[in-house]
């Protein structure tokens, strides 16, 4: 861009044809220590492709390097949270339907306890 000529990317009259060679959603720059680079991806798919390379290496939802992880660890933590609750059913429906004997009850897993061994 810094090279181009000036009469072909003015917008003063309607006449002059504006040809840039690239749009600004092709164009990303990527600050590392000392210095920027800039880089032009015309290829759409591939910008998306590279985006996505880029988020997920940084580990970021805001360009900042492991921004994401406590929006991952709130997920991770929700998501355990949310396969305990399906469990639970699971093992409360169990229960509801297999009649035990009066010295016996379950414990978390599903095995069966002999209430007088623990006395």
């Amino acid at each position: 861009m810094i090279a181009m000529e000036y009469d072909n990317i003015k917008f003063d009259n309607e006449s002059t044809k504006c040809s840039f060679p690239f749009f600004a959603w092709q164009c990303i720059t990527l600050q590392i220590k000392g210095r920027c680079v800039d880089l032009v991806i015309k290829d759409d798919n591939a910008m998306n492709l590279f985006l996505r390379f880029l988020v997920q290496a940084l580990n970021t939802m805001d360009g900042h390097q492991d921004s994401a992880q406590f929006f991952i660890d709130a997920a991770t933590i929700n998501e355990i949270e949310r396969r305990e609750r399906k469990l639970n059913k699971r093992v409360l429906k169990i229960r509801k339907v297999t009649p035990l004997a009066d010295d016996e009850e379950y414990d978390d897993s599903l095995e069966l306890k002999r209430l007088h061994d623990y006395e």
